[in-house]
């Protein structure tokens, strides 16, 4: 027998073993109780989870680029947090996801007193009480006593007014949604700013009619609109790309 035509003999018994070998292969599957009809099997991929090293270190890096006191106070405070988990402890300041990037101080005292610096320029007291109240928490905070009273002390600049009528951060699973019903006074400028590792979608409500929406894949985002006529408005933060923790703030 020639190469070709033993080659053709083997072909066609390796087919003819698969042919009779897949139908009982197929009646071996176990049938479903209760149902009629060919199984689906539909594989659910787990959600994405954020790096919480990545989470800080992007909070620090947004805060001091948009001089954001709220946002380094975040930052300090989830950094504590990681630190009195129990379990193997972590190292946050060189996160997974920045091997590439320069180092950042991710130093909860330090970030303290850099937010203080720059809520004192702003003339923001609330966010310096904030700062200092970490600082100071033996449980929640620092426990430092003599750094709470370094920040307590900050200067604090004249002339401005306090922002802040929203401050807010949480952490959603994919189609999870957080609303804010916030109370806006007529005749004003308002908006409001998020940011989100992977992106959340941001949509503006009033009452059940959706009146402006940000739906890019921008880890930052933000709405602004003219409120005519004052009134409840209701903001949603929705995660559509994964786990993520956001910030929301409202200048």
């Amino acid at each position: 027998m020639n190469g070709r035509k033993f080659l053709g003999v083997l072909f066609a018994l390796m087919v003819a073993a698969f042919l009779a070998t897949g139908p009982l292969a197929a009646q071996e599957k176990p049938a479903d109780k209760g149902q009629t009809g060919k199984a689906e099997i539909t594989k659910k991929e787990p959600p994405q989870r954020v790096s919480e090293a990545q989470f800080i270190h992007d909070l620090a890096v947004n805060g001091r680029a948009l001089k954001d006191p709220y946002l380094l106070i975040e930052a300090a405070q989830l950094a504590i947090t990681s630190g009195k988990l129990p379990g193997p402890k972590r190292q946050v300041s060189e996160p997974e996801q920045a091997a590439t990037q320069k180092k950042v101080d991710l130093d909860p005292a330090s970030l303290l007193k850099e937010a203080a610096q720059l809520a004192g320029g702003q003339g923001d007291r609330k966010a310096i009480e904030m700062a200092a109240d970490i600082a100071r928490n033996p449980i929640t905070g620092l426990g430092k006593d003599d750094l709470a009273t370094e920040i307590s002390n900050t200067t604090v600049a004249r002339g401005f007014r306090a922002a802040g009528s929203l401050r807010d951060s949480g952490c959603l699973y994919p189609g999870q949604a957080a609303d804010y019903n916030i109370n806006f006074n007529g005749g004003q400028d308002a908006g409001v700013g998020v940011y989100a590792s992977p992106p959340v979608d941001l949509f503006l409500f009033a009452g059940p009619e959706l009146i402006g929406g940000e739906d890019s894949y921008a880890q930052k985002k933000a709405l602004a609109w003219h409120v005519t006529s004052g009134g409840f408005l209701t903001i949603r933060v929705k995660a559509n790309y994964g786990y993520t923790c956001y910030s929301i703030y409202i200048p």
